[in-house]
């Protein structure tokens, strides 16, 4: 009778345990982060990069003077592909949205510059500046 027991505990341990796991790709957090010194909305661009690409799993923007900056971080398995998801991001801003000019880029180093613009809001401009002159070094 004991061994009855035991056999479909341990038969039954496996399922109890392994129900619990949730291993959804699909359920990855996706983070915004947007600066806006203009009217300008950056939810509208961040939702319309999130719509068309599922390969961009993070999001940092920056709107001056009728130009954009925006900062993408791919997901795990499309780092590879960053500098195309880059281009495609950027025609399909340029065809979306009417900016002056429009940036994109997956570099981490434009990425952790507008992280840090955000939050220190003083002399805009100067450190503005200092993004568009690091995002030409890259070119």
């Amino acid at each position: 009778m004991k061994k009855s027991y035991i056999i479909i505990f341990l038969l039954l341990l496996p399922l109890i345990f392994g129900c619990n796991q949730n291993n959804d790709p699909t359920n990855e957090t996706k983070n915004i982060e947007q600066i806006n010194n203009q009217a300008t909305t950056h939810s509208e661009v961040t939702d319309y990069i999130f719509k068309h690409f599922d390969s961009v799993s993070d999001i940092r923007t920056v709107v001056y003077k009728q130009e954009l900056i925006v900062a993408i971080k791919a997901t795990t398995f499309q780092q590879i592909n960053e500098q195309t998801i880059e281009k495609k991001v950027k025609k399909k801003l340029e065809k979306q949205f009417k900016f002056k000019k429009i940036n994109v880029s997956s570099d981490q180093k434009i990425f952790i510059e507008i992280n840090k613009l955000d939050h220190s809001t003083n002399n805009l401009k100067a450190k503005f500046n200092h993004i568009k002159k690091l995002l030409k070094d890259n070119v």
